[in-house]
């Protein structure tokens, strides 16, 4: 799991990095100023030796967006999943609010929009069992590729791939714990009204 996790987190990198110069060069007619409310759902696969046996889950993803250069999008979103742990009658529930610029990558003479971007933000677990909980917070940060497909001027499609490092205050013990979290989604964008297309 742990190499696997780290492969897939290695190509969203190197993809991130080689592709960028040449989608650059691409060019079509983008709005430059804006708000965009968009949602996602998919699988998120945790990894690292301190999430060891944690089950992979599916997940949910909400972010309110801002065009703030023809092509420069900042998000601020949540993310939330429910993970099975190896403990009788307890799960981990993952709560995230981060921030995501991303850059775009118009491809010429088409609907289609690719975006690379970097996410941090402030994470929350919580493991529980009935009326009995555990709970530390701490720090994510990761890479982000993704897609879009303008179905129609108002509505977008949108193919996610994340990886993301995390980092929690202990929860028992001094040290700690880390781990990664690799998301695969799909969903929706909708630009809101009064945007400058």
């Amino acid at each position: 799991m742990v190499r696997r996790a780290r492969i897939i987190g290695a190509l969203v990198v190197c993809l991130s990095v080689g592709l960028a110069p040449a989608l650059w060069a691409q060019d079509s007619q983008q709005r430059t100023r804006g708000l965009t409310v968009g949602a996602s759902g998919g699988l998120y696969i945790v990894g690292g030796d301190d999430f060891s046996g944690t089950d992979d889950a599916l997940g949910v993803d909400a972010y309110i967006g801002y065009r703030a250069l023809r092509r420069l999008d900042v998000n601020l979103g949540i993310h939330y999943s429910n993970h099975g742990i190896p403990l009788p009658d307890r799960d981990l529930s993952i709560l995230a609010v981060y921030a995501e610029p991303r850059l775009l990558f118009p491809l010429s003479g088409s609907s289609v929009v690719f975006a690379l971007g970097i996410r941090a933000g402030w994470v929350r677990r919580e493991s529980t069992s009935g009326t009995s909980s555990l709970d530390s917070t701490g720090y994510g940060v990761g890479a982000v590729a993704a897609v879009q497909y303008g179905v129609a001027r108002s509505l977008n499609l949108e193919a996610v791939a994340s990886f993301n490092l995390l980092s929690f205050a202990p929860i028992l013990g001094n040290e700690r714990d880390t781990g990664s979290v690799i998301g695969l989604q799909v969903g929706l964008s909708v630009p809101l009204p009064g945007s400058d297309f």
